[in-house]
């Protein structure tokens, strides 16, 4: 994915990956994390919420440096959050991922929490990279946390059918990959404060692996 272009990420800064449950956001943002491990980046991906280490092996490539926050007591109880220690980890790596931000900061502590969070990143010229929960098109994990995003992204899910408008170009590159009632996937940028990396194109994909994509269109 990396490689493709297909996402434009400054080399500094907060940017964000928002869809519906399922859209695909976590397996953009292993995508991701992947391309920066192969070319030797040093990186690190939080887990918000409890997952089987077993689980774990099968859903990132090896190698990968994954940490889950709620095993390390970085969430507390009332939904309170040990920002000083958040930071200690965070200082070892120059890319962080959070997957997902919306449990990390839910609404009622986003707007205090991540400011601070946004102003660390910048001065430290580190890239956070993050994903939040939507439902019924709203963001679960509050506006707060994507007023203070240098980029957004937005993954969708999508039957292919003749009524899909890239119908007719996707089936004939890749008709032998996809067939008609597959979900598919796609992917947006929604906007971009930094004015380096907009990019307006819609970009559709099926996935390979957990960590994995092939680009259609």
């Amino acid at each position: 994915m990396m490689e493709k272009n297909i996402i434009k990420i400054p080399k500094i800064g907060m940017v964000g990956i928002n869809g519906e449950p399922g859209s695909g956001k976590s397996v953009i943002l292993r995508n991701i994390a992947y391309s920066f491990q192969k070319a030797g980046k040093k990186v690190l991906y939080c887990i918000t919420e409890p997952i089987a280490k077993s689980l774990q092996s099968k859903l990132f490539p090896e190698g990968l440096k994954t940490m889950v926050l709620w095993d390390l007591k970085i969430i507390q109880e009332k939904n309170e959050i040990k920002r000083n220690k958040l930071i200690d980890i965070f200082d070892q790596y120059n890319i962080i991922i959070i997957d997902s931000i919306s449990a990390l900061l839910p609404e009622y502590v986003a707007r205090r929490e991540i400011v601070p969070i946004h102003t660390y990143v910048h001065k430290t010229e580190k890239l956070l990279l993050c994903s939040i929960q939507v439902r019924n098109n709203e963001t679960a994990g509050g506006q707060g946390v994507e007023h203070h995003l240098d980029v957004l992204y937005n993954v969708f899910s999508l039957r292919f059918t003749p009524r899909f408008k890239e119908y007719l170009n996707i089936q004939e590159k890749h008709g032998d990959k996809v067939k008609d009632g597959d979900i598919i996937r796609g992917f947006r940028q929604l906007f971009d404060k930094t004015f380096q990396v907009y990019d307006p194109k819609t970009y559709y994909f099926l996935i390979k692996s957990p960590y994995q994509i092939e680009i259609l269109l």
